[in-house]
C-alpha cells in the first residue's frame, strides 16, 4: 500500500490485516496526495463503500511514511469509537500512538498522539473552547466524517480554526439549508453514487420492496379518474391523504416475518427505520408479544444502554433492532440483512444514510432485502428516481445489463419491486407536479411540436406528449380559438366546397365515384384548383375544390344524356374485344392530361358512367385487341418458365421490370389462349436466360440467414460466419428469393453455425467475459467499442477465444472472450494508461 505514496524513505512496517478493494486504491492515493501538496479535499461516496477504510489507508501512509500527525473529527461517539478500532487495525502495530478526545473518556497524551480521534462537541460546547488547547498548526492534516455538517457554526468554528490540509468525507455534499460544503473543502477527490456503487458491485446486492398494504385502492381509482381522464387538481398532502390509509402493525409484521424468518436458511437479523419514539415503543412491544428477540435504541434513553443493545444485536444477541434517529450516520451493523423502512421522509440525505446501513459487504451476506411500508408519494418517487439513475449506469456501454417489466427492475447485483398499484400513483404524480399550460397559445405550441393533426390526435396522445397539456383545451381555456387555430391548420378560402358536402347531396350521391376521380385527374391539370384543408370541428383534413372547379363538376355531372354513336365505357371494350377492364382503364389514364376532351360522362342504362372517345376507343382496341397474336419470338413470363424450369416467375418479373423505361419497345400485349398478357422482346429473353443464374431460386437444403431465426439469433449465426467467411466460400452463394438477391448457406455449414449456437446458450465459463463486462472494469474504463477493435485483431489467429454462452441474467447469447484475450486486453489499456 505505501508504494502508492510516492515517498522514497526506506520503510519496514508490518502489512495491515487486509487490503483494500481495487475501486479505493485511486481514492487512497488522491488522499495523501491532497494532504501532501496542501489542499482541502472532499471524498462522496455512498454509504457501505468504506470511507473510513479509505481514510485508516491514507492516514497510515501519511503518518508511517511522511511524519504526518493527523486529527479525526466526527460528531458522534460511537462512530468515534468505531473509527478508532477501525485505524488501530490497518496501523497493524507499527508505533502509531491514537488518542481519544471524546466522550468515551480524553487520554492524557493527546498532544503527543500520531492520530487524535475528537468529536465536535467535547472541541467546542458552552464548557469551553477546547481546540484552542492545540496550536493551529498542531496538526498536518484533519480528516472530517459526516462533512455535510460542517456549516454548523459550532462545527465550522472548530474547522476554520485549524491551519492544515482538510479531508471532507460525506455520503451526499447536499444540505437541507442549501449551503455548498464545497466551499470548505473544494477540491473532488471522488465522486460514487449509491447507484454506481450497486451497479458494480462495490456494496452488497440489494432487493427492495416498495409495498403498498396500506393503499386504499378504491379512493386511487376515483383520483386516476378525477386527474387523468377529468383534469381535476388537488396537491401532493391531499393525494397523500386520500390513498394511504394507516396499516395495521400486525399486517406489516406478518409480511417482515416471511423475509426474516426463510424456510430453507437461518433467521436474518433485521433493523427497523421508526417514525418515532411512541411508534416504535408499539412495533416492540408486538415483537416481544410474538417472542422475538428484539430492542429498540432512540434519544430517551441512556447512551451505554444504546451501545449495549448495538454490542448485543452485532454479536447476534437479538435479531431485531429498532431505532429511530440513531443509525442513519457511521454506525457499522454490517450483520444485518433486513431493513424495514416505517419511517416517511422528503430528506433524500437521511434515505441513503437508512438505505447503507444495510449494503456493508461481508463474505457471508448474499444480499440486502428492504421492505419498504412508507405511506408517502414523495418517497416512491424518490425510489423510482433512483431506479432510473440504475438503468443509466447499467446500460452505459451500449448494452443492456438488466431485465425490466413495467414494475420490476432486475440486474445482477440489483433488484427493484414495485407493487402493480404504484404505476398510477406515478402518472397521477407527473401531472399534479406538472400542472396545466396556463395559456392556449403555450399549450397549442407544444402540440404542433410534437406533431399532433387534428381533436382526435389530440385526445389520443396528449398523455404521451406532454402531461401538462388538457385533457380537454376546450374547456380549460376560456378563450380557446378552435381547433383549427390551436392547430395552426390551413383552412379553405371562402367560396370553396367541400368534395365530400357535395357528393352526399341528393344530386350527386349516384356519381360519387365518378366525382372522386374527376377531381383526382383536375388536381393533376390545374392544381390550383383543389386543396386539402382541415373542416371545421378539426377532425378531419378533406378535399375542396375552387368555386370555378364546383361549378364545373355540377354542370358535368348533372348532364344525363345517354353517350354519342362511337363512345364506349370501359366495361363495354373489356366485354367485346375481350379485354381486361384494368388493363383498359391504366391504358386510358396516359391520356386524361392531354386530351380531357376524350373523357365525358353520359347515360348508360340506368348508370352515369365515364365514355371514352371514339378515337380513343380505336387506339384500345388496336393495342388490346386479344385476336392479335404477339410476334414470333416473343414469350410471356410463364412460357420462359415453362422453358427454363429451374427459374421463377417473380424472379424473371422483377428482373424485367429494370428495363421498361429504357427499352419500352420490349414489351407489348398479345394474345394468350385464355386473353392478353405481356410479352417479351427477343432481345430481351435472351437477355433472361444469359443472367440465369441470377435469377435461380436456391437449390434443395440451401437457406439465409433467416433460418437462424428460431435457432439462437441471427445476430450470433452472422458473427459465428463472418468470423471463418474465408473458409466457407464453397459454402455461401448468391441465390434469388421473391425477385432479390439473397447470401445463402450449405446445408452443412447450417448445420454447424445451429450446433455452435445450441451448445451455448449454457453459462460461462470462469474467467471468460463479454466486450461491455472488460470495457468497464476498472483496469479498461474505455467504451465496449475499442474493446472489441482490439479483440478483433485475435479472431483468425485464435478463434478458439471466441465463443457464445449465455449471459446470466439476461434472456441471449452473447460473444465472450477467453481468459487469455481478456488479460491481453486490459495490459493494452494499462499501457495506454501508463
Amino acid at each position: 500500500m505505501e508504494t502508492l505514496t510516492n515517498s522514497g524513505i526506506k520503510t519496514n512496517f508490518l502489512p495491515p490485516p487486509f487490503h483494500p478493494y481495487n475501486f479505493q486504491i485511486p481514492v487512497i492515493k488522491k488522499m495523501v496526495q491532497v494532504v501532501l501538496e496542501g489542499k482541502d479535499g472532499l471524498v462522496i461516496q455512498p454509504t457501505a463503500t468504506g470511507k473510513s477504510v479509505e481514510a485508516a489507508f491514507a492516514a497510515r501512509a501519511c503518518i508511517l511514511l511522511h511524519q504526518k500527525r493527523g486529527l479525526y473529527l466526527y460528531s458522534e461517539n460511537e462512530g468515534l469509537q468505531q473509527a478508532r478500532l477501525k485505524f488501530s487495525e490497518i496501523f497493524a502495530n507499527n508505533g502509531v500512538v491514537c488518542a481519544n478526545f471524546f466522550g468515551y473518556g480524553r487520554d492524557e497524551f493527546v498532544h503527543r498522539a500520531d492520530m487524535v480521534f475528537a468529536s465536535f462537541q467535547s472541541l467546542n460546547s458552552h464548557h469551553g473552547k477546547w481546540y484552542k488547547t492545540f496550536e493551529k498548526n498542531h496538526f498536518d492534516f484533519i480528516i472530517v466524517n459526516e462533512a455535510h455538517h460542517s456549516h454548523a457554526v459550532t462545527y465550522k468554528e472548530v474547522v476554520d480554526y485549524f491551519e492544515c490540509p482538510k479531508i471532507g468525507m460525506t455520503a451526499t455534499e447536499r444540505r437541507m439549508d442549501g449551503k455548498d460544503i464545497r466551499e470548505i473543502f473544494p477540491e473532488i477527490i471522488t465522486e460514487i453514487r449509491l447507484e454506481e456503487a450497486i451497479v458494480n458491485r462495490w456494496v452488497t446486492a440489494i432487493e427492495y420492496h416498495v409495498l403498498s398494504n396500506g393503499l386504499s385502492t378504491q379512493a386511487l381509482k376515483q383520483i386516476c379518474k378525477e386527474v387523468l381522464e377529468e383534469g381535476k387538481r388537488i396537491s401532493i398532502k391531499q393525494l397523500n391523504e386520500n390513498i394511504f390509509v394507516e396499516m395495521l402493525d400486525n399486517e406489516m409484521l406478518t409480511e417482515v416475518y416471511k423475509y426474516a424468518f426463510p424456510v430453507n436458511s437461518a433467521p436474518k437479523q433485521t433493523l427497523f427505520f421508526c417514525e418515532n419514539i411512541t411508534h416504535a415503543k408499539v412495533v416492540l412491544k408486538l415483537l416481544k408479544r410474538d417472542g422475538k428477540s428484539a430492542e429498540a435504541i432512540h434519544s430517551k434513553q441512556p447512551q451505554s444502554k444504546n451501545r449495549s443493545i448495538i454490542k448485543d444485536f452485532r454479536s447476534g444477541k437479538i435479531q431485531f433492532l429498532l431505532s429511530v434517529d440513531k443509525l442513519n450516520e457511521d454506525i457499522d451493523v454490517p450483520n444485518a440483512e433486513i431493513g424495514v423502512f416505517l419511517r416517511a421522509t422528503d430528506s433524500e440525505t437521511v434515505f441513503w444514510q437508512q438505505l447503507g446501513r444495510l449494503l456493508r459487504r461481508t463474505e457471508w451476506k448474499e444480499k440486502a432485502i428492504i421492505l419498504d411500508f412508507v405511506a408517502n408519494v414523495e418517497r416512491i418517487i424518490m425510489v423510482q428516481q433512483m431506479v432510473k439513475t440504475i438503468e443509466d449506469f447499467a446500460t452505459k456501454g451500449g448494452e443492456d445489463l438488466f431485465q425490466r417489466t413495467l414494475m420490476h427492475v432486475k440486474g445482477e447485483g440489483f433488484d427493484f419491486s414495485f407493487s402493480n398499484e404504484l404505476k398510477n400513483i406515478f402518472e397521477v404524480f407527473k401531472v399534479l407536479k406538472s400542472g396545466h399550460y396556463p395559456t392556449w397559445e403555450e399549450a397549442s405550441a407544444v402540440a404542433i411540436k410534437a406533431g399532433i393533426q387534428s381533436s382526435d390526435d389530440y385526445s389520443n396522445n396528449y398523455k404521451k406528449v406532454d402531461y401538462r397539456l388538457p385533457s380537454s383545451p376546450t374547456e380549460q381555456y376560456v378563450n380557446f380559438p378552435g381547433w383549427n387555430v390551436f392547430l395552426k391548420r390551413e383552412v379553405a378560402p371562402k367560396g370553396w366546397g367541400s368534395v365530400a358536402e357535395l357528393i352526399n347531396s341528393e344530386d350527386f350521391k349516384h356519381v360519387a365515384g365518378s366525382i372522386r376521380k374527376y377531381v383526382a385527374q383536375q388536381e393533376i391539370v390545374e392544381p390550383k384548383l383543389v386543396g386539402n384543408y382541415w373542416n371545421e370541428d378539426g377532425k378531419y383534413c378533406i378535399k375542396f375544390c375552387h368555386p370555378k372547379l364546383i361549378k364545373i363538376i355540377k354542370t358535368k355531372f348533372q348532364n344525363k344524356k345517354p353517350a354519342p354513336k362511337g363512345w364506349m365505357t370501359a366495361s363495354m371494350i373489356s366485354r367485346e374485344y375481350s379485354v381486361s377492364r384494368k388493363v383498359v382503364i391504366a391504358f386510358v389514364d396516359e391520356f386524361r392530361v392531354k386530351n380531357p376532351t376524350w373523357f365525358r360522362f353520359y347515360l348508360n342504362h340506368s348508370s352515369f358512367l365515364e365514355n371514352y372517345h371514339p378515337t380513343l376507343v380505336k387506339m384500345i382496341i388496336e393495342k388490346f385487341d386479344k385476336r392479335k397474336p404477339a410476334s414470333k419470338g416473343w414469350l410471356t413470363a410463364k412460357m420462359i418458365v415453362s422453358k427454363e424450369k429451374q427459374l421463377s416467375l417473380a424472379a424473371i418479373i422483377k428482373f424485367v421490370d429494370q428495363y421498361r423505361v429504357n427499352h419500352p419497345e420490349w414489351f407489348v400485349m398479345g394474345y394468350v389462349k385464355r386473353g392478353t398478357a405481356e410479352h417479351y422482346h427477343p432481345d430481351l429473353i435472351s437477355l433472361i436466360i444469359s443472367e440465369s443464374e441470377k435469377l435461380l431460386p436456391p437449390s434443395k437444403g440451401w437457406s439465409p440467414i433467416g433460418v437462424f431465426a428460431t435457432k439462437g439469433g441471427i445476430n450470433n449465426a452472422k458473427l459465428i460466419i463472418d468470423r471463418d467467411r474465408s473458409n466457407y466460400q464453397e459454402w455461401i452463394k448468391m441465390y434469388c428469393i421473391n425477385g432479390e438477391l439473397k447470401e445463402c448457406y450449405h446445408p452443412d455449414l447450417i448445420k454447424k453455425v445451429s450446433a455452435e449456437i445450441k451448445v451455448t446458450v449454457v453459462a460461462p465459463p470462469q474467467g471468460w467475459m463479454i466486450c461491455n463486462e472488460i470495457a468497464q472494469h476498472h483496469e479498461v474504463g474505455v467504451k465496449w467499442k475499442k474493446v472489441k477493435k482490439v479483440a478483433d485483431e485475435y479472431r483468425h489467429e485464435h478463434p478458439e477465444w471466441f465463443k457464445f454462452f449465455r449471459i446470466a441474467f439476461h434472456r441471449r447469447n452473447a460473444e465472450h472472450y477467453h481468459p487469455d484475450l481478456v488479460l491481453k486486453i486490459k495490459e493494452k489499456f494499462a499501457k495506454n494508461r501508463e
